[in-house]
């Protein structure tokens, strides 16, 4: 029992040991306010900690800086059993390109030796400032020998701000993946783009492969305020798994600009799953502000293959000004809030197969999505403009405006499509040409589903001369019409379809009670593709829409007698067809030195604008300095190789053609 007792004693004696030897205990928790900081001048803040029972109304902080102790500070206020709190050490000038290390601790609190040394003291140490300005890469003595040095620097230093990579002329043989970086935001932006301003001087190239997984040259891992500009990235080769881009974990605010985006050129097949995509993001989040302009897609299945986020959807998608050459899809976005697809140049890399072909298909989208100004030729591929349960919203409707569609097959062939229940849909001013001969299956307009309404379609041309239908309305879609006016419908066949086939657009008026102002006849367009007319039945037969100032060349629209389709073109003088026909542009492509050629009888006032794929204007001339010439000569030595459009623009009329600069002309 006494030996109990001893014990009992011995153990209350060491725990008051203990506890009484911890009463006056200070810490250094962390050493703040110096990382990602850029050169110069820095406050140096540390935290310390009360870790004993007693109230501290003193302490000293010591600290040093790569081995030189730095002047010591006295703090004297209160702090409680448990508290911390963040003290001013003093200010520390940092360099750039030097690593610091940076040490701090506590001394005497309540004047009196620290019970508890342990926990004193923090070391921060391999600290570099972050990064600000412009930088090099490859080339003779670079800052950075290549992608992937350029991206480790950027993970461990971080931005403090704009950091611009000029990347030098070459080929870089590298799989480059860029996560988030620390103190990247709207005004501190992180940018690469080739030194020479063109797309051609620098390569950047990873082998296609047989596995999905890590399946790109280039991923944007979660990295915002992004801009990559002028640079040809590409999968070489072939492989099941050729994606070229990746945008995933919430890249925000990420820009792709003037590139050329090249994938496996053997494609001949469906993709179902976007694996062999120009650009691909997966369904995993969303990739707020994305914007895709001015750059030129070759080969692969797939341009571009976005997708958002399923619950709240992505919101700020622009696809504008791009040129896509690719096999089975140009553009397909799902899950995007109010997206945008403008300006695009869109042609099937094959002119023969019938394996389908959807040049822009949106699935999922809500709110005001905008298709406008969209060039379309898809030969024997068969869907033009696809939607599907894309809801709009009255005031918020979406709009499919001023685009040229052709599309064509011997199965289904739908120039525009509004399926699944789309809904709160304006189809204004478009002009489709479906050259596909299924009589029952084909047409230039296809609208289904029970779930659709507010579908207004005013202006268009829908046109069918193979065979199918001009427009196709499915029973279960035909409540959901609200307005369908001053259309011009054409077929070789029926007219269109409303629960039986109607062989005439008077047999669809009586049928339907719609389209009492539209026309029907052959719009006689340029081409097969070139969807300029000359019909004299669609001039001044449109009716004003406000939302529908000017046409597809950026022609104003007559603001009350408006033409049909998406040509606004003069009946009564000069077509825009002979227009077009009386300038030529040669040699094109060009290494520098472009002549125009105009008709002896063509009257010309106005400019010529050279521009690039993104509209920046490069380079203007006034025609009045050239009024009693019938040719004119354009020096472009000057530009980067690539693609510009050259616009001629006069009072009436405004046509732009498209003009490759090349260094490789013989």
């Amino acid at each position: 029992m006494k030996k109990i007792f001893t014990l009992l004693v011995s153990i209350l004696i060491s725990q008051l040991t203990i506890a009484s030897a911890f009463t006056d205990d200070a810490g250094v928790l962390s050493i703040d306010s110096v990382q990602g900081k850029c050169p110069g001048s820095v406050d140096v803040y540390v935290q310390i900690k009360n870790f004993g029972t007693n109230t501290i109304d003193s302490v000293y902080v010591d600290w040093m800086v790569n081995g030189v102790p730095e002047a010591s500070i006295h703090y004297q206020m209160a702090l409680n059993a448990g508290d911390s709190v963040s003290v001013l050490l003093g200010s520390y000038i940092l360099l750039g390109s030097v690593t610091y290390d940076f040490h701090a601790w506590t001394r005497e609190p309540n004047g009196i030796a620290d019970n508890d040394m342990t926990n004193d003291s923090t070391l921060l140490s391999g600290l570099t400032t972050a990064m600000t300005g412009s930088y090099t890469i490859g080339g003779v003595s670079p800052d950075f020998a290549n992608f992937t040095d350029a991206v480790a620097a950027l993970v461990a230093s971080g931005i403090c701000g704009p950091v611009d990579f000029a990347v030098r002329t070459g080929l870089y043989t590298e799989q480059v993946s860029i996560p988030e970086i620390s103190g990247s935001s709207f005004s501190n932006t992180i940018s690469f783009s080739s030194e020479l301003g063109d797309s051609a001087s620098v390569l950047l190239s990873n082998p296609a492969g047989a596995s999905t997984l890590d399946n790109y040259t280039l991923q944007l891992n979660g990295v915002d305020h992004i801009s990559i500009m002028r640079l040809t990235i590409e999968r070489s080769g072939t492989g099941t798994a050729s994606t070229v881009i990746e945008i995933a974990n919430e890249s925000n605010n990420v820009s792709l600009i003037g590139n050329e985006i090249r994938g496996d050129a053997s494609v001949s097949a469906s993709n179902t799953t976007g694996t062999k995509s120009g650009i691909f993001s997966p369904s995993t989040s969303n990739n707020n502000d994305l914007v895709i302009s001015g750059n030129y897609f070759k080969d692969n299945a797939n341009g571009i293959w976005v997708n958002g986020d399923i619950a709240s959807h992505a919101t700020g998608m622009v696809v504008e000004n791009n040129i896509f050459n690719s096999f089975y899809v140009g553009a397909f976005l799902l899950y995007q809030s109010a997206p945008q697809i403008i300006g695009n140049t869109i042609i099937r890399n094959n002119t023969v197969s019938t394996v389908d072909f959807y040049a822009i298909s949106i699935r999922f989208s809500v709110g005001p999505l905008q298709v406008n100004k969209n060039k379309i030729t898809c030969y024997n591929g068969n869907y033009g403009i696809r939607l599907r349960e894309c809801i709009g919203g009255i005031g918020t409707e979406g709009i499919i405006v001023n685009n040229f569609v052709q599309v064509g097959g011997a199965t289904i062939a739908r120039g525009i499509s509004l399926e699944d229940g789309s809904a709160d849909q304006n189809v204004f001013n478009n002009s489709v040409n479906n050259i596909g001969t299924n009589t029952t299956t084909g047409s230039a307009l296809f609208v289904s589903s029970a779930g659709t309404s507010g579908i207004r379609i005013v202006n268009n041309i829908f046109a069918s001369p193979g065979g199918g239908y001009g427009m196709n309305i499915e029973d279960n879609a035909q409540l959901g019409i609200i307005q369908s006016d001053n259309n011009c419908l054409y077929s070789s066949v029926n007219t269109a379809y409303w629960t039986v086939p109607q062989l005439s657009l008077a047999d669809f008026q009586l049928a339907s009670g719609l389209d009492a102002n539209s026309v029907s006849g052959d719009p006689l367009f340029t081409s097969v593709s070139d969807l300029h007319v000359a019909a004299g039945i669609l001039d001044a037969a449109g009716t004003p829409l406000a939302l529908v100032q000017e046409d597809i060349d950026g022609d104003l629209r007559d603001p009350s007698t408006p033409d049909i389709g998406a040509d606004e073109f003069l009946f009564n003088g000069i077509s825009k067809t002979a227009y077009e026909a009386s300038i030529i542009i040669y040699p094109n492509p060009t290494s520098g030195q472009i002549k125009l050629l105009f008709s002896s009888d063509l009257q010309l006032t106005g400019v010529i604008n050279v521009r690039d794929l993104s509209g920046r204007t490069l380079l203007s001339k006034a025609f009045d300095e050239y009024q009693k010439a019938d040719q004119m000569s354009l020096d472009l030595s000057a530009l980067p190789q690539g693609f510009y459009l050259i616009g001629i623009e006069t009072q009436n009329h405004s046509i732009y053609k498209t003009l490759v600069k090349s260094s490789n002309i013989d």
